[in-house]
């Protein structure tokens, strides 16, 4: 009894780690998307900024340094976990953070207009 006893932990031991690697693939994977987006908006935000006229928005620059900060903490969770290191919390902090990003990703337009050497001008949101 003892024999199977160690034997139903073992499996419940593997599946938690195969359910911990699927839940790591699947958070490289979105963040794979979430770079690859970054490299496209980066490409045009380039392109756009290039006429001298246009500069990106904030809010924009604001998103792209957050994805960056996700790859780098996606990097160290991976160091970690090939380490052995067990750490659920940053793994569901990471997710939550990757969904968040998702939704913020839309700006409409990735750059404003450049007056005089300023700033965007503030726009003003109906109430």
């Amino acid at each position: 009894m003892e024999g199977l006893e160690k034997l139903i932990e073992q499996s419940r031991n593997f599946g938690e780690l195969v359910c911990k690697s699927e839940n790591l693939e699947t958070l490289e994977r979105n963040v794979k998307q979430l770079s690859d987006k970054v490299v496209d908006m980066r490409t045009e935000i380039g392109n756009q900024e290039r006429s001298g006229r246009k500069k990106r928005k904030q809010q924009v620059e604001s998103w792209l340094n957050e994805v960056e900060q996700l790859e780098k903490d996606l990097r160290e969770l991976q160091e970690e976990t090939t380490r052995g290191k067990e750490n659920r919390g940053a793994l569901k902090k990471l997710n939550g953070t990757v969904a968040e990003l998702e939704q913020r990703r839309d700006f409409g337009e990735l750059v404003c207009d450049v007056y005089e050497g300023k700033e965007c001008p503030m726009q003003v949101q109906p109430v």
